[in-house]
């Protein structure tokens, strides 16, 4: 038996449908397919990399627990993939009105 929280490797088969594997090494992944061609353009090209070396970052690093180009990336994608700001389906909601 594994403990909590220690990490699965490897590949099992469920018992109902061999056919089926689960692998569990840690992808990244999306419903929206969007984002992994955007990221994969940027990290190829440096765009977002490029836009954080102009930028000063005056965080104290002690506080600081994601990187500019992290929240960067956070904001951008969202906006390139057509989510205005990243929050128009809250405004929709009964609590947030």
């Amino acid at each position: 038996m594994r403990a909590v929280g220690e990490k699965k490797t490897g590949t099992i088969r469920p018992d109902f449908d061999r056919s089926i594997s689960i692998d569990f090494q840690g992808a990244k992944i999306t419903t929206d397919t969007g984002f992994l061609l955007m990221r994969e353009i940027d990290q190829r090209v440096n765009i977002l990399s490029g836009a954080v070396s102009q930028i000063d970052d005056l965080r104290s690093p002690r506080h600081t627990d994601h990187s500019l180009l992290q929240l960067l990336r956070q904001r951008v994608y969202p906006v390139a993939a057509g989510y205005e700001d990243c929050n128009d389906r809250l405004a929709e909601r009964g609590v947030f009105a």
